[in-house]
């Protein structure tokens, strides 16, 4: 997937995920699943997770192991916690920016590069490969657990 391709694909997961906020708000927002996860804590962890992200982009560009994506999630949940289903898609759709503004700087050639990434050790990713799978992959994950969480999921 080239720079344009990823974008193109982020903002279209992006798209679904910030709508999928008011489908869950339908539901049970704050019940947690069976993973201990309620959908606003599913939402919390992906804007978390999204802020994150262009420091990451930043540290690779740098030739710098990426440390910053290790699982923060109780401790990006609670940083989030104050935001309701009425507040969390605002904040998300900043995180949202802040990630779209930090891939129009990548070129083509940065997602071919190998990155060291501490949490998969001794290996050196793509970059591509790895903004592909947090960026939509992760992403979509956890958009579908919050509906479910919520108990709206829609059955395929």
């Amino acid at each position: 997937m080239n720079r344009k391709e990823l974008i193109a694909a982020a903002k279209a997961q992006w798209t679904k995920t910030e709508a999928s906020v008011a489908e869950a708000a339908k539901g049970d927002f704050e019940k947690p699943d069976a993973e201990g996860w309620s959908a606003g804590d599913c939402y919390r962890h992906i804007i978390d997770t999204v802020h994150r992200i262009p420091d990451a982009i930043d540290a690779a560009l740098h030739d710098q192991p990426v440390t910053n994506m290790a699982a923060g999630d109780p401790e990006g949940i609670a940083r989030f916690k104050s935001l309701t289903a009425k507040t969390l898609p605002v904040e998300m759709n900043t995180a949202h920016g802040k990630l779209w503004m930090a891939l129009q700087k990548l070129q083509d050639s940065d997602l071919d590069r190998q990155i060291t990434v501490s949490l998969i050790p001794g290996a050196t990713p793509r970059m591509g490969d790895i903004l592909e799978t947090v960026i939509l992959r992760h992403e979509q994950g956890h958009a579908e657990q919050a509906l479910k969480a919520a108990g709206v999921a829609v059955s395929a």
